[in-house]
């Protein structure tokens, strides 16, 4: 019986390590593809961040348009288009990756120009940074947990990356 027990033990235990050793090859060895780093991460998808995308969730078809720019305490979206309510979030990009929101602004449904969102904490010169939409949950809060974001039809967010040079004043 423990020839048994050793043997189911040792095909269980190689199985295992051939299951792990297939995950790194297929994220070539960043266990990143796992999941996010941290809670508050998400993983950006390849060149699809710098694309402007067309969205839809629950029905909503969305569009975006962002410049670079001057790094400041505020965002300035160029065009914003939702079918619904929802919002306009500023993330940091580091490594590839979306990290935290700095600042939201919710909008109603239609067609916006030159929407400014106010950030928590400002953009630095030569950063990069992300704009998402959001769905709101019907809260009026911004919660980047609770509100989803805008999904296009490849199962991308709806986003556009941008860049920030000199400082508030065009430095």
């Amino acid at each position: 019986m423990n020839a048994s027990y050793g043997s189911t033990f040792l095909v269980g235990f190689t199985a295992g390590v051939l299951v792990l050793f297939a995950i790194g090859i297929v994220t070539k060895g960043d266990i990143r593809y796992m999941g996010a780093p941290r809670a508050d991460t998400a993983i950006l998808s390849g060149e699809d961040v710098d694309a402007v995308t067309a969205g839809k969730m629950s029905g909503m078809r969305a569009t975006l348009n962002v410049q670079d720019q001057n790094a400041g305490a505020a965002v300035s979206v160029d065009h914003v288009a939702m079918e619904q309510a929802g919002w306009v979030v500023v993330h940091e990009i580091e490594n590839g990756h979306v990290l935290n929101a700095l600042g939201a602004a919710r909008l109603d449904a239609g067609a916006h120009s030159d929407v400014g969102v106010e950030l928590l904490r400002g953009t630095e010169p030569g950063g990069r940074y992300a704009v998402i939409l959001y769905s709101d949950n019907g809260d009026k809060q911004f919660e980047v947990h609770a509100d989803l974001p805008v999904i296009d039809t490849a199962g991308n967010p709806v986003m556009q990356s941008f860049r920030t040079f000199g400082g508030a004043a065009g430095q």
